[in-house]
């Protein structure tokens, strides 16, 4: 019998986020995670978007859509408001 090697797609996180929760909760665990990494936060952002939940999730935190999708742009160095 020949063999053939194996072939697996490239994970992303996006494709398991059932509701808003899972993206909440995986946004909590970016911000923890960042330091003082935006583009670290803006990547999580980026993949909140590519699951459709980027709608629901910008309109809890009280920011428009387009905003939150121009901050996870890769291309774009987002300045996050200091508290």
């Amino acid at each position: 019998m020949a063999w053939t090697p194996e072939r697996f797609s490239q994970y992303d996180a996006a494709d398991y986020f059932v509701g808003i929760e899972d993206a909440s909760a995986y946004l909590e665990a970016a911000v923890h995670e960042a330091g003082d990494d935006p583009a670290f936060i803006a990547q999580a952002l980026g993949t909140i978007a590519r699951s459709g939940n980027v709608s629901e999730l910008a309109r809890r935190v009280g920011m428009s859509r387009e905003a939150s999708t121009r901050r996870s742009r890769p291309t774009v160095t987002p300045a996050l408001p200091r508290s």
